[in-house]
């Protein structure tokens, strides 16, 4: 069948209407077109039905809706009329991760959440079997609405002719196959994102990531302040090898689980539970914020034990199902002579005294001295010890008397030797009878 000439206005299937023309490479041109049944815009890829990779294309196109995944723009349609074969994709909106590393790299954190996201679509294709095949920062696209989408799912290593090709790294290395190249890709992306220099396969235009006899550099040694956990999972992919202490990561679930270790883990962080709001004036008045899983009620009145009506704090609460406890009266003494009383030693040098000032008697400046007697006046008590605080009577510690002070001996004339003892006294003289 003879091509029909495609240009904008075309219509194909009846229904997809041919609007702006975004990319022409190698005879694969790629649209912007309008659903005319759904009124909303889709992707079309159109190339002739004689160019050698038609088989191949509807083949990748059947191969992608194998896969559902939320990161994929889905394919609506494919097929082969008027001598040309198309892919019909969902349309994304957004800004793709080569443009956004133009500006400069990502921030750590933001550069991990995007490659996790990548991640977690690619873990889910591998285990259906199938491979991107040429997942690239040109390939990856952050929506309007903040979620991550992945642009030319199967297809586009078709159209650029490398489906089924092995495929080599910017820096060197050995060739890698389709799945193999999405695993390397993965953790290039997150180099990507965190130094804006590109380690992974052909085909980007981001700058290429400095190398060493055939090996990238490590991320932090290309930008000071890439987290050193950021760091060892580029290094486990890119550089893996017999050589290195750390396991390597060899599958694209695996880097999303480490990545996903580094994020944290969303659904452990803390939840509003449900919350009950009184209504204490009970006129239902509005709350701008209850905040969520809220109820509004309005309080019953509380019974007191001796019958009065109203609630503990007087303010008409519901205690629910709890027994009511009336008031705690505040305690007005004791009897227990072992409690411990605070208080403050205050040593007088002059006097060897030591004198003790307890907590009440702070303000009022008055001490117990413990080396005199209790003064009867005040029953039994220290000076001071009489004013009873509302917990009971301040009482004062048992009295420490003061140290005994040993007499310095004299000798009879009155005076002391200067080792501290008496002079000795002379010898009494022995005398006879008087004649």
């Amino acid at each position: 069948m003879a091509e029909k000439p495609i240009g904008p206005g075309s219509v194909l299937a009846g229904r997809f209407t041919l609007d702006d023309l975004l990319d022409d490479t190698d005879g694969a041109r790629f649209w912007r077109a309008t659903d005319q049944t759904l009124a909303r815009s889709v992707a079309v890829h159109v190339i002739a039905e004689s160019d050698a990779r038609a088989d191949a294309l509807l083949t990748a196109a059947r191969t992608s809706a194998l896969v559902t995944d939320g990161h994929l723009l889905r394919v609506l349609d494919a097929a082969a009329e008027d001598g040309v074969v198309y892919v019909v994709n969902e349309w994304g909106s957004g800004v793709s991760l080569d443009e956004m590393l133009a500006e400069g790299p990502l921030p750590p954190r933001r550069a991990a959440w995007v490659v996790k996201e990548v991640a977690e679509a690619i873990a889910t294709a591998h285990r259906n079997g199938v491979a991107h095949g040429r997942l690239l920062p040109e390939k990856v696209m952050v929506t309007e609405a903040g979620s991550v989408k992945l642009i030319g799912f199967v297809v586009d290593a078709v159209l650029q002719d490398r489906a089924g090709r092995d495929q080599r790294r910017v820096t060197g290395g050995a060739v890698l196959s389709a799945h193999e190249s999405d695993v390397v890709n993965l953790a290039a992306l997150l180099y990507a994102a965190l130094v804006g220099r590109w380690p992974g396969t052909e085909g980007s235009t981001v700058p290429e990531a400095p190398a060493e006899h055939g090996r990238p550099l490590r991320p932090r040694q290309v930008r000071a302040g890439v987290p050193r956990p950021l760091d060892a999972i580029c290094e486990r992919v890119l550089n893996a090898g017999p050589h290195t202490h750390a396991v390597p990561l060899e599958t694209a679930h695996e880097i999303y689980a480490a990545l996903s270790d580094y994020i944290g883990d969303p659904t452990g962080a803390p939840q509003y539970e449900h919350t009950s709001v009184l209504d204490l004036a009970g006129g239902g008045h509005d709350h701008e914020d209850d905040g969520p899983a809220t109820e509004l009620h309005t309080a019953t009145p509380w019974t007191d034990p001796s019958g009065s009506r109203g609630t503990p704090d007087g303010q008409g609460a519901d205690t629910g199902e709890l027994a009511a406890t009336g008031a705690f009266p505040a305690p007005t003494g004791s009897d227990d002579d072992d409690r411990t009383q605070a208080g403050v030693p205050v040593f007088h040098d002059e006097t060897s005294q030591v004198e003790w000032v307890s907590a009440g008697d702070l303000g009022s400046g008055v001490g117990h001295a413990d080396d005199h007697a209790p003064d009867p006046s005040h029953g039994g008590g220290s000076p001071g010890a009489s004013a009873a605080s509302p917990a009971g009577p301040t009482r004062s510690p048992p009295a420490v008397p003061p140290p005994r002070r040993r007499p310095r001996p004299r000798s009879p004339s009155g005076r002391c030797s200067r080792t501290g003892r008496p002079d000795r006294a002379p010898a009494p003289t022995t005398r006879g009878p008087a004649p």
